[in-house]
């Protein structure tokens, strides 16, 4: 992707910060990311441009809801990407 460099800090999640109790779903959507890669990785190999767009929106969406806003400006530039092929 363009733009997009590797950070050198582990990813936080920001709304732990506003509110522990969230811990559960924030574990889950973490433990929840192999899938989407995967998932990513299939598309990919078949070029599966649609399935792509919509995987990066949707991973795009969950970073932020999970508080991750490095996930969610990763998604963006994956979906922007895909959608030029």
């Amino acid at each position: 992707m363009t733009g997009s460099t590797p950070s050198s800090h582990p990813l936080v999640s920001q709304l732990l910060a506003d509110d522990p109790d969230l811990r559960d779903i924030v574990v889950e959507f973490v433990d929840g990311l192999s899938t989407r890669i995967a998932e990513l990785n299939s598309a990919h190999e078949k070029l599966d441009w649609e399935r792509l767009k919509t995987l990066a929106h949707q991973l795009k969406g969950a970073g932020g809801s999970y508080g991750y806003p490095d996930i969610t400006t990763l998604g963006a530039e994956m979906e922007t990407a895909f959608r030029q092929n």
